[in-house]
């Protein structure tokens, strides 16, 4: 819940601030006094705004309002602030505030509220996120805990991949980014499983903890709001030198203003990154500094035989879902049965394997054959969506 200190509210009714809850995590405070030594205006909008619980909060302000002050961390501030829809999102150095009444305060000393003068709140020490329970703790997912308690993904057929990422995250030197490039379906996310177990089995103590960008990025209004997300991630990362960061979708970092650089300067100072990305999106990782400070890994379509293989790993699991067993024979059918349809493998034969159980325990029966197979392939390619 979004609350501001008693005596804070207060102050700001004395000063006809309005505050106006848009919603449990937006809030806007309109007619702010600015302090005029300070700045070009007597008053701004403040604008608060976070993507999620225990994600930092994004300051905005009016557009129009410029710093005229000394303090040269303000005039950073205010001069690369990102301009939006009226609004200007100013980055401040104060550690990516998660507390609501904190976040405000913060912001109203930078706009020396009350008639103070303006200063900036220093960055807390970063371990902060990880007492109020960050990122890794609320939104992330720790591959190596699934692994070490045999719970991941079974990964089969990709061991140089797999070892080709897993050094990459622990070299000594820069080059500490590993970049899954691979089209939908072939397993970049499976690989980062295995990934998690390479580690847990070698001599290293480094931990894989899972994100997806999209996810984190979800409700973001403003490229300043994924930035702060974005820093305060690896910020987090970097709290401990066991710590290692998997990134889906990591392409959305690069789309941002300062998202290459906020990557080229957590890996400098030691953070551990894996991502993954379409091959549509490699071209943004030519970005220098970034691509010399990490390594492409592709991962191509999975060949048949090792598809076959992953079938009779998962099989199991896709039986004891639906309540059915599933005839050993429906492996070799379902791989030669799915190359008509569209997609790449190892993912069309699950979901064509998948949609043939359903189909077969919606009609009551408990084992399904190669001719429900054939049927649901059939039905796949009248939809024509099997790919999706």
């Amino acid at each position: 819940m979004l609350e501001l200190g008693r005596s804070l509210v207060t102050r700001l009714q004395e000063l006809g601030v309005r505050v106006d809850v848009l919603d449990g995590n937006t809030v806007i405070l309109r007619n702010v006094p600015a302090n005029l030594r300070f700045f070009n205006k007597t008053h701004t909008n403040l604008l608060l705004k976070r993507p999620a619980e225990q994600m930092p909060f994004v300051a905005c302000v009016d557009e129009d309002l410029e710093y005229t002050g000394p303090d040269q961390s303000l005039h950073q501030a205010f001069r690369t602030g990102i301009r939006r829809g009226g609004w200007l999102a100013i980055l401040l150095d104060n550690g990516k505030k998660t507390d609501f009444h904190e976040a405000a305060t913060d912001v109203l000393c930078a706009l020396g509220f009350d008639e103070r003068g303006p200063t900036v709140a220093r960055m807390e020490e970063a371990s902060t996120l990880r007492r109020v329970g960050g990122l890794f703790t609320t939104r992330g997912i720790n591959l190596s805990e699934l692994a070490r308690n045999a719970s991941s993904e079974p990964v089969i057929g990709r061991e140089s991949e797999v070892t080709q990422a897993a050094s990459c995250l622990i070299r000594w030197g820069q080059t500490r980014m590993a970049v899954v490039v691979g089209d939908s379906g072939v397993g970049k996310t499976n690989l980062l499983h295995g990934v998690a177990e390479k580690l847990l089995g070698s001599q290293t103590d480094l931990s894989l903890t899972c994100f997806d960008l999209g996810g984190l990025f979800a409700g973001t209004l403003f490229d300043a709001e994924r930035e702060h997300t974005l820093r305060a991630l690896l910020t987090e990362t970097l709290t401990s030198s066991a710590m290692a960061v998997a990134v889906e979708h990591v392409e959305l970092a690069l789309y941002m203003p300062h998202g290459p650089a906020i990557l080229s300067e957590s890996i400098d100072a030691g953070a551990r990154i894996i991502g993954t990305t379409l091959p549509l999106h490699l071209p943004k990782f030519a970005i220098e500094p970034l691509a010399r400070r990490m390594q492409v890994i592709e991962l191509p379509e999975m060949p048949p035989k090792d598809t076959a293989a992953v079938l009779q790993a998962v099989a199991g699991r896709i039986a004891a879902h639906h309540h059915l067993e599933i005839d050993e024979s429906c492996v070799s059918a379902c791989v030669r049965a799915s190359r008509l349809l569209p997609g790449v493998f190892p993912a069309k034969a699950i979901r064509l394997l998948d949609a043939a159980a359903a189909s077969a325990t919606l009609t009551g029966a408990t084992v399904i054959n190669p001719d429900e197979i054939y049927s649901a392939t059939e039905h796949a390619k009248e939809r024509g969506d099997a790919n999706r």
